[in-house]
């Protein structure tokens, strides 16, 4: 549990809060639960970004707004965790939602002329992540996950922009000595809708550190 006040020179005072529980059961249950809020406020490029004409009829921009509204939102999440093997494998489903107001965001149409930055009213995602983190043994752990989300801009009916519905992510790490690792991390993004009813393809990006 957790309160916070923040106090931003142009966004005012705000008061966000968290309160999250579980509860373990004998069978290695656990039943977890979140309800948080949040706020954001208008960064200096949203409020004054200067307008750009674009070129020959394509690509203007309607710049900074100094008029909007910080955002904020209320988050529910309720999951289940259940513990194999003793702790060697941990299985995961989260069920989540999001509700926006104020949501910072602009419009594009077809030639790609955006609008200038506007306040979303109300907006709101919702989905469900599973999990399943494995640790073999002592040097090699992992965890491989997929997200399923929906958005809804509420005054428009329409999605939200460049937020894909599905999204897969694998992590490997190896301790190959004790002072010397290495991660395979793995992200499948998939498409999703973009300016002027565009859609962007799906991709996979793969990194691969050392330390």
């Amino acid at each position: 549990q957790g309160m916070r006040v923040d106090h931003h020179s142009y966004a005012g005072t705000h008061v966000t809060y968290k309160l999250d529980g579980s509860y373990l059961f004998p069978t290695a249950t656990k039943a977890r639960g979140v309800v948080a809020t949040g706020f954001k406020a208008p960064t200096l490029y949203q409020l004054n970004a200067p307008a750009d004409p674009g070129f020959g009829g394509w690509g203007a921009f309607g710049g900074g707004n100094p008029n909007l509204k910080s955002e904020t939102s209320l988050s529910y999440e309720y999951g289940l965790d259940q513990y194999l093997i003793g702790e060697k494998l941990v299985t995961s489903v989260t069920y989540f939602q999001n509700r926006f107001k104020n949501l910072i965001g602009t419009t594009t149409d077809a030639l790609w002329n955006t609008s200038r930055y506007m306040n979303i009213s109300k907006a709101y995602t919702y989905g469900v992540e599973s999990e399943l983190k494995f640790k073999p043994y002592d040097k090699i752990s992992g965890a491989l996950s997929y997200t399923w989300m929906k958005t809804k801009d509420m005054s428009t009916d329409s999605e939200l922009l460049r937020r894909p519905e599905n999204k897969l992510r694998l992590q490997v790490n190896w301790k190959v000595f004790p002072r010397f690792e290495t991660d395979l991390i793995v992200r499948y993004t998939g498409p999703t809708m973009d300016s002027g009813q565009n859609k962007l393809k799906q991709y996979t990006t793969t990194d691969v550190t050392f330390n």
